[in-house]
């Protein structure tokens, strides 16, 4: 733990030559850094030989399906599941959408490029599934003559999820373990009007005060009615008033992005979010890592998950079909240089929601990363996630053939990195 904090020490104070104390911030504009330095330093620090100049950090793909419900049954809605959920107990629901006999129904999902098959339920009144499977590249799916019908088994997650894993430092080189804070998010339509989030808070690394938010990519805060949540419970209740300055310091669940966004508040305080029941002293209390190390005691702490679910009420349902977890863009923030950054995975990089801010264009490791998968383990405290260097492979996800490394060189391999951890170097 204390090389880890040194090695955060020395990068911060390399790269802090690079910038000069140069951040530019909106407030700061008269401030200048060395773009050509920095990206030096950037690949001296950098924990892997070279990256896919052409990666966009994404390992799913957005797709779409027509669904025809077959003309003499008594459908109500179209599921889709990662695996048979008549024979499964971890087929878990990727995705669903409204729709009846003999008809017609759209839904965007955003698919895993690892995952080749999926299955589609037909789901009668009864609440009967009626199921086919599908190849993921598929656009067309037809209930009609479909007979493998039955009840769904209990299921043990029934909801997929992704998981999305943070660096505190952005937009300084840090030790890229990827656990400063990790939620895995859910979604699903529980009405012709409604999304419901659940974000579910697993871990929490970082050594300084973190917020967090999820922009609703596509939609204005005039296109949302309300944000509520079961009995009004939020990751905010009971935090210190002193801690509560991130967003202005609003507590509004729904806020207002820059322009006009419709913006989901999680937590000012990611260590709060997670261990609420931390000892506050005079409105202080230590910050300590949260499920990063197998040690409990100390600076370390085991905790239990924390899970909130967030119901998105629209004020008309035209498009929810096509809302999917793409439709969101969880971020983190953080107080860098005098300024808040947001850190939000690769794709809404350029996001800016709440603040206004400009970062250099560089082309090596983000400082944020969405994976498709509901049982992730993110790496131990000071691992890294699973670097290729000298042609050597290490980390947490360090198989051969299915590497973090190689994925990183190239965009188009190891898709499925994220189901080869090293037990070792993991949570």
């Amino acid at each position: 733990m204390i090389r880890n904090m040194y090695m955060r020490i020395f990068l911060k104070a390399a790269v802090a030559a690079a910038f000069a104390g140069t951040l530019v911030v909106a407030s700061c504009s008269r401030n200048v850094y060395d773009e050509e330095e920095y990206k030096k330093i950037l690949k001296y620090l950098s924990p892997v030989d070279s990256i896919d100049q052409q990666h966009e950090w994404e390992l799913c793909k957005l797709r779409t399906y027509t669904f025809t419900a077959s003309r003499n049954s008594d459908a109500v809605q179209v599921q889709v599941y990662t695996e048979n959920p008549l024979t499964s107990k971890s087929a878990q629901m990727m995705g669903n959408t409204y729709i009846s006999a003999g008809q017609q129904a759209q839904l965007a999902l955003s698919v895993p490029l690892a995952r080749t098959t999926l299955y589609a339920a037909q789901v009668g009144a009864d609440g009967r599934l009626t199921v086919t499977q599908f190849y993921s590249t598929d656009s067309k799916i037809d209930f009609s003559g479909v007979s493998n019908t039955g009840e769904s088994l209990k299921l043990s997650s029934r909801l997929a999820a992704f998981s999305y894993l943070y660096e505190e430092s952005c937009p300084v080189p840090d030790d890229y373990d990827y656990n400063d804070v990790v939620f895995r998010i859910s979604q699903e339509r529980t009405g012709e009007k409604c999304i419901s989030v659940t974000v579910t808070l697993v871990a929490v690394g970082a050594s300084s005060q973190l917020a967090g938010a999820i922009h609703l990519s596509g939609y204005q805060k005039a296109d949302i009615d309300s944000v509520t949540t079961d009995n009004g419970v939020t990751f905010n209740d009971g935090l210190p008033s002193s801690f509560n300055y991130y967003f202005d310091g609003h507590t509004d669940m729904l806020m207002e992005g820059r322009n006009g966004e419709a913006v989901i508040q999680l937590f000012q305080d990611a260590h709060w979010a997670l261990y609420p029941d931390v000892e506050v002293e005079n409105g202080i209390f230590t910050r300590l890592y949260l499920n990063t190390s197998m040690s409990n005691g100390g600076d370390s702490k085991f905790v239990p998950r924390r899970s909130i679910t967030y119901h998105v009420y629209f004020k008309s349902e035209k498009d929810l079909n096509l809302f999917t977890l793409d439709s969101l863009d969880p971020f983190v923030v953080n107080n860098y240089n005098g300024g808040f950054l947001e850190i939000h995975t690769y794709p809404y990089r350029d996001a800016q929601c709440m603040y206004n801010y400009s970062l250099p264009e560089v082309k090596d490791l983000p400082w944020a990363l969405k994976v498709p998968y509901t049982s992730f383990r993110h790496a131990l405290e000071g691992s890294n996630l699973g670097f290729k260097r000298d042609g050597a492979m290490f980390g947490a996800y360090m198989t051969v053939g299915h590497g973090f490394g190689e994925w990183c060189e190239d965009r188009n391999s190891a898709l499925d990195w994220y189901l080869y951890p090293t037990r070792s170097y993991i949570y």
